[in-house]
């Protein structure tokens, strides 16, 4: 999809203009004022970043697929993380891009793609993720963090549940929002404090939300 859309008041509005691509299961961060748009599955190697006013820059390629995978901007520059190549496979690969360049980082612990990931006071957290094409077997309720000194990924208190296919938002309070799941009905959590807090708000099976933080109510 090469589609763009705002949110006005309550409702997400398509905007009238297109991308110069189309994606599939990318991942996408906010840097240096522009919109960072890597990894999609029918070009798993790409980088391309957009204005304001959409228009595209070409960011070259990185050193591994990263389809299916989540990035991140903190202290180290972008951060990718993990995916899957059509051809490869899933990954464990991390990279940094910084000063024009993608160098590779420490591996992360296990293969996971469909995950998600956000800075927290300078650590990078990597929450749950796909392992398997097993659907809901497949799933893992693994936290990882890779801390703003750190050159090895420390394995985490789990998640009370595994999910894949998800969103998150990290929160002004240290605390990680984490909403949907590809394969069942699931509650809403909030991860923090290496505990996980699941809220009464539920929802069905919802592959690949999109959810972010706002510092007022819309609606």
């Amino acid at each position: 999809m090469n589609q763009v859309f705002e949110i006005r008041g309550c409702d997400i509005i398509p905007v009238r203009v297109r991308l110069e691509k189309r994606y599939r299961v990318h991942s996408c961060a906010v840097r240096d004022d522009r919109i960072w748009v890597c990894g999609s599955r029918d070009d798993p190697f790409s980088c391309e970043s957009y204005d304001e006013d959409f228009n595209m820059k070409d960011e070259g390629y990185t050193l591994f697929p990263h389809s299916y995978a989540a990035m991140v901007h903190n202290q180290r520059g972008l951060t990718l993380l993990g995916g899957i190549s059509p051809k490869e496979g899933r990954n464990n690969k991390v990279e940094h891009y910084q000063n024009g360049a993608w160098t590779a980082g420490p591996s992360l612990p296990e293969r996971i793609s469909s995950h998600s990931a956000h800075d927290v006071n300078g650590d990078i957290f990597v929450i749950g993720g796909s392992n398997a094409d097993l659907g809901v077997m497949g799933q893992s309720p693994q936290v990882y963090m890779l801390g703003k000194d750190a050159e090895k990924w420390s394995t985490m208190p789990p998640l009370m549940r595994a999910r894949s296919h998800h969103a998150s938002v990290a929160l002004p309070n240290g605390g990680i929002f984490i909403v949907g799941d590809g394969f069942t009905f699931s509650p809403v959590q909030i991860y923090r404090n290496n505990q996980t807090e699941t809220l009464s708000v539920k929802h069905g099976a919802r592959a690949f939300p999109a959810a972010i933080h706002l510092s007022r109510p819309m609606c």
